[in-house]
C-alpha cells in the first residue's frame, strides 16, 4: 500500500513538471525562448561557487562583520546537508531535459532531490530579512530562482519543495535551534581567517 502511494505520488510529481518544463518552451524544436537567458541567469546567481568566493571576499575587506561569518557558516552547512541528503536519496534528474549544460556539476550534485539552489536561495532570502532593506527584492528573486529550477528542467516540482524546506530548516538550526552551535562555528571561522568579529547585524 505504501509503496502504491509513493509511485502514484510520484508520478504526479513527474508530470506536473515535466507539464511545467514545456510550459517553458524548450523542448520545441531547436528554438530557444527568448526568456532562456534569464533562466540561466537565475541559476547561475544561485551556484554555489559564486555565494562562497563573494562571501570570502566580503570576510576579508570587511573582516569584523560578524553577519558576514554568519552567512558564510549557512552556506557551508547548506552544502552539507543537500549534499548528504542527495547522497542518501540518489534521485535521478530529469531526463527530459538536457542536463550537460550546467555549471561544475560534481558528486552527490549530479542528483535531484533536494535542490540546492533552492535551499541556498531560501536560506539567503531569510538570512536577509533581518539583515537587509532589500529583503523583498531577494524573496522575489528567490521565488524566481524556485520557479526556474523546474522551467529549465533541472529538478522535479518535490526536489524543489524539499530545497524550500531544507532552507528553512537549516535557518532555524542555525539561529533558533542551535544559537550554541552558531557562536562556535563563528569562533572556528575566526580562527581560520584570524578576525575578530564585532556585533554589528546590519548589511546596510
Amino acid at each position: 500500500m505504501k509503496k502504491h502511494l509513493l509511485d502514484y505520488l510520484k508520478t504526479i510529481d513527474q508530470n506536473i513538471s515535466i507539464s511545467v518544463y514545456r510550459f517553458g518552451g524548450k523542448h520545441i524544436g531547436s528554438r530557444v525562448p527568448s526568456y532562456q537567458w534569464l533562466l540561466k541567469a537565475l541559476e547561475y546567481s544561485c551556484h554555489g561557487i559564486p555565494w562562497f568566493a563573494i562571501t570570502i571576499i566580503s570576510l576579508y575587506l570587511i573582516p569584523n562583520n560578524k553577519t558576514v561569518a554568519q552567512l558564510l557558516i549557512g552556506l557551508c552547512l547548506d552544502i552539507i546537508f543537500v549534499a548528504v541528503i542527495k547522497a542518501t536519496t540518489r534521485r535521478r534528474r530529469p531526463g527530459y531535459a538536457r542536463q550537460d549544460d550546467q555549471m561544475l556539476v560534481i558528486g552527490p550534485d549530479k542528483h535531484s532531490l533536494p535542490s540546492g539552489h533552492c535551499s541556498r536561495a531560501t536560506y539567503v532570502a531569510l538570512f536577509c530579512a533581518n539583515h537587509s532593506f532589500m529583503s523583498l527584492i531577494i524573496w522575489m528573486w528567490c521565488l524566481c530562482v524556485c520557479t526556474s529550477r523546474v522551467l529549465l528542467g533541472r529538478h522535479h516540482v518535490f526536489d524543489v519543495i524539499a530545497g524550500v524546506f531544507v532552507g528553512y530548516l537549516l535557518y532555524c538550526i542555525q539561529y533558533i535551534i542551535l544559537t550554541p552551535i552558531d557562536t562556535l562555528l563563528l569562533w572556528t571561522v575566526s580562527a581560520l581567517f584570524n578576525v575578530g568579529f564585532t556585533d554589528t547585524n546590519d548589511f546596510d
